[in-house]
């Protein structure tokens, strides 16, 4: 947790309050009970108004004083079973009292009979009800008032209350229930802004207790820069409890005075375990809370009340958790797994007075991380919104006004992170997993998706594509289209592909029509599978309640032809030769003249993937007979699609004459490069028809009746200005 003061720890006093307070009280009190009134029992309940009155249970007596109740009141004590509150500390019952009004105006005195040694300082815990509204569970939460010693009796009282009038409407709330119980062996320091009642057995602990509440304050104040009462009294008693804290809110009059309580009951337990995280979140989070900004207990009633409360104040509440926790297994906000899609149904929601702000509130606590984030913004934008605020009423509308920045910039960035797991360790299919809708482009048939949706001001839905199509080519595009309002005005889409389900962040876009270009292409990294969040940043009212129809569409482009396509390729080549002819008898001949290499016809084939194939038999008459042709070809393109990497040409011609004529013609050749302005045709030109990496073939062979051979081949071969070499492919 990140510390914002220096603490000056003062162990000296602490060790001298500690064990040099033990002097214990003993003097003759009148009120202590008598021995006469321990037999028969009291009655358990009685009626009690403004002359006053006592009641009584076993060793225990309640005294109110005449003008303490303003009428008449069934007040009755119980002895109740000991939950373990104050362990062996404990030297008297537990009891319960029910009945006393919420606005009694005197100190009520009890007196109880206790067992055992007294030591160190006397305690008198009283415990009241309280309801924290975030975990929506209820605690007995203790203040402790110093006891005397009245001859094997301890005597304390508790203050008068002005509870209800501060925190409740009139008559809200009549009544409510104390559980007192004496309890012994206590010391007592103070650090700057916080007093400590604690077993002199934890004395060990309270050095490192006081430094985390001080650095809670200093996160409060320094950090978040939120104003803390300074007349508020803050008291930590550490005790046993079934929770590491538990926390309420007191108003008393004391010499006079009203005192306002914050009151931190901590387990002694979770000093030295694994539960020390959870404290030191849960006293920053209370001591924001006792700021009196958003209050997140009920104190006195069990009823749950949330009128007048806002999410927003139980977000920044639970962000406080991401903000202080140390624990190195933190990976979100306790509980934010269940709420983590409440930002998409839309930042601000609307509530009956009896409805429970707090899921949403949990799920937004993301958004105040963001924010908070961000420059210029940072963690002082709590105080300056809180600053900012104008009344209950604005809450909303004062949160957006202090973020002081275009709702379609803070808006999608936040849902872009939130989604990306920049935020919080979700696990990676978190949102995928909770996609709205989806998608599966199964065929060449599945070519568009249109979505319509209801979006509400500040909203957001998310849709999984899922790429299931082999066949897609690497030229379809996956198109996305925003209508909306105004124009498609204030609309943002969130583009992620999917990998090992993951998102992996592509693109943030605020065109209404938008690409991912060459989808197929993600295929090699794992990913057939795209996630779209379309943002909605519109608002369209004051409260941002307001609604808007908002459609997205999402298509496959049509295929775009390309060579890979085509399915027919023509040969040519022409150069220089010089001819070797063998007659009958023998003898050579030799001459040079132009000649050419081709397939005078189109030779269909296909590609499979970027090598084609392709062949072509035909018959004529040729050269005064008739003549079978055979025809040939392969060629690998490129990826670019910018060369041909390698091609073979074969011709082979079978005339029908007496001499059984066989003429075979080949080409073998590599890098023929693209001609300039044209995706179908390559070439090349004059000297370089002649280079090292093409060969050229020729051979005209007659057999003779007689069974001899002549023939005529080209030996060498030659290149002038006018040569060239070309392949050219059509549909």
């Amino acid at each position: 947790m990140k510390t914002y003061l220096p603490i000056i720890r003062q162990i000296i006093t602490l060790f001298i309050i500690s064990f040099f307070i033990l002097t214990l009280s003993c003097s003759d009190d009148p009120s202590s009970p008598k021995k006469e009134d321990e037999d028969p029992l009291p009655e358990e309940t009685v009626t009690i108004g403004v002359e006053g009155g006592t009641v009584e249970k076993g060793d225990l007596k309640l005294t109110i004083p005449a003008g303490a109740f303003d009428e008449d009141y069934n007040i009755s004590v119980s002895e109740v079973e000991d939950d373990g509150a104050f362990g062996d500390n404990a030297v008297t019952p537990s009891y319960k009292i029910s009945g006393i009004p919420g606005d009694y105006s005197k100190p009520l005195k009890l007196v109880a009979k206790y067992s055992g040694d007294l030591s160190g300082k006397s305690y008198l815990g009283i415990g009241q009800k309280s309801l924290d509204i975030i975990e929506e569970s209820s605690s007995i939460v203790f203040n402790m008032y110093e006891a005397s010693d009245s001859i094997g009796y301890l005597v304390s009282s508790i203050p008068a209350s002005i509870s209800p009038k501060n925190l409740y409407k009139k008559n809200e709330i009549t009544n409510f229930d104390f559980f007192p119980v004496f309890a012994t062996g206590y010391a007592i320091t103070n650090s700057i802004h916080f007093k400590f009642v604690f077993p002199i057995t934890a004395i060990q602990q309270i050095v490192n207790l006081e430094e985390m509440f001080e650095d809670a304050y200093s996160v409060v104040e320094d950090g978040l820069q939120v104003l803390i009462n300074e007349e508020i009294y803050r008291l930590v008693i550490v005790k046993q409890n079934n929770k590491p804290m538990t926390t309420n809110f007191e108003s008393k009059t004391l010499n006079g005075e009203n005192q306002l309580f914050n009151i931190f009951n901590i387990n002694q337990n979770s000093l030295t375990n694994e539960e020390y995280y959870s404290l030191q979140v849960k006293a920053t989070q209370e001591l924001f809370s006792f700021t009196g900004w958003p209050e997140t207990n009920n104190y006195i009633s069990e009823k749950k009340i949330f009128e007048g409360h806002s999410w927003i104040e139980f977000a920044i509440y639970c962000w406080i958790e991401d903000l202080v926790n140390g624990d190195p297994n933190y990976k979100y906000p306790k509980n934010f797994f269940w709420e983590g899609m409440e930002s998409f149904n839309g930042f601000n929601q609307k509530l009956n007075d009896d409805e429970n702000p707090v899921p949403h509130g949990r799920g937004m606590s993301a958004l105040i991380k963001y924010l908070t984030n961000r420059d210029p913004l940072k963690i002082a934008f709590i105080g300056k919104f809180i600053k900012n605020n104008k009344a209950p009423g604005t809450l909303v509308k004062d949160f957006v006004e202090s973020i002081d920045l275009p709702s379609n910039d803070w808006w999608p960035g936040y849902l872009k992170e939130l989604v990306n797991n920049e935020l919080f360790e979700l696990p990676d299919d978190y949102f995928i997993s909770r996609a709205h809708a989806e998608w599966d482009i199964n065929s060449a048939e599945d070519i568009s998706k249109i979505l319509t949706h209801t979006y509400q001001d500040l909203s957001a839905k998310m849709f999984k594509i899922n790429l299931n199509y082999p066949d897609l080519e690497d030229t379809q595009n996956l198109k996305f289209k925003m209508i909306g309002p105004e124009n498609d005005k204030d609309l943002s889409l969130i583009l992620f592909s999917i990998n090992n389900n993951k998102p992996q962040y592509i693109e943030t876009t605020k065109l209404a029509e938008y690409e991912i270009i060459n989808p197929k292409s993600y295929f090699s990294n794992g990913t057939g599978e795209f996630l779209a969040v379309l943002v909605n940043s519109n608002l369209t009212q004051d409260d941002y309640l307001g609604q808007s129809e908002i459609t997205l569409e999402i298509s496959v482009s049509q295929k775009v032809k390309t060579i890979l396509d085509y399915k027919n390729c023509f040969f040519s080549s022409s150069l220089m030769g010089r001819y070797e002819n063998k007659w009958a008898d023998g003898s050579l001949h030799y001459w040079d003249e132009p000649f050419g290499i081709g397939s005078f016809n189109f030779i269909p084939g296909e590609f499979t993937g970027n090598e084609f194939v392709g062949s072509l038999t035909f018959s004529g008459y040729l050269n005064v007979a008739t003549a079978i042709t055979e025809l040939t070809i392969t060629a690998v393109i490129s990826e670019n699609k910018d060369e041909i990497i390698s091609f073979e040409f074969t011709k082979v011609t079978n005339f029908n004459n007496e001499s059984n004529e066989i003429r075979t013609e080949k080409v073998i050749g590599a890098n023929i490069p693209l001609y300039p302005d044209r995706d179908d045709l390559f070439r090349i030109n004059g000297l370089d028809v002649c280079n090292d990496e093409i060969k050229y073939f020729y051979e005209d062979i007659f057999y003779s009746q007689d069974g001899g051979e002549n023939y005529v081949k080209i030996i060498e071969v030659g290149c002038t200005d006018e040569s060239k070499l070309e392949l050219f492919f059509a549909e």
